[in-house]
């Protein structure tokens, strides 16, 4: 049943990745458009999640303890599903640095890492690398906040 949930919520996410970049505008008509990366992205998760879906068997039988189980899964789902949104919902008002800096961290403690240490360079390390890869290795530029934006204080 575990495969059902996380397949239906993936599809969500990857269809949601997918608009998202589609409403990335063009630089310029000579250059390759910036969100041909998290569309694709996209795509491959929503490809994946399908897969998952089709070979799901949820089975009829369930006990208390599978009952459980199962609730603690839908709970997990419905708060990853939660900090998705409002991941986005964060960039779109204070950019990338600072929403990336807190949500990278809960995501991973809702994962199952509980070392404080880990915690720290997940909050430090996530939004250095995807900076790195995104913003300077392919050239997509970083979102601005519409209330904050930190990139001003980093740029001078």
């Amino acid at each position: 049943m575990r495969t059902v949930y996380v397949g239906t919520v993936l599809a969500g996410l990857s269809a949601m990745a997918m608009v998202g970049a589609w409403v990335v505008p063009s630089i310029s008509p000579n250059e390759l458009w910036p969100g041909i990366v998290p569309f694709m992205a996209g795509l491959g998760l929503l490809i994946i999640s399908g897969f998952m879906l089709l070979n799901s068997q949820p089975d009829g039988k369930s006990n208390d303890a599978d009952q459980d189980s199962n609730d603690s899964e839908v709970l997990l789902v419905i708060a990853l599903l939660f900090v998705a949104v409002t991941y986005l919902k964060l960039i779109g008002w204070f950019g990338y640095i600072a929403p990336t800096t807190i949500i990278a961290p809960l995501v991973a403690y809702l994962f199952g890492v509980r070392s404080p240490i880990g915690l720290l360079l997940i909050a430090v390390l996530c939004p250095m690398v995807f900076y790195a890869i995104f913003f300077e290795v392919l050239g997509v530029f970083p979102p601005y906040g519409t209330i904050l934006n930190p990139f001003q204080f980093l740029q001078g």
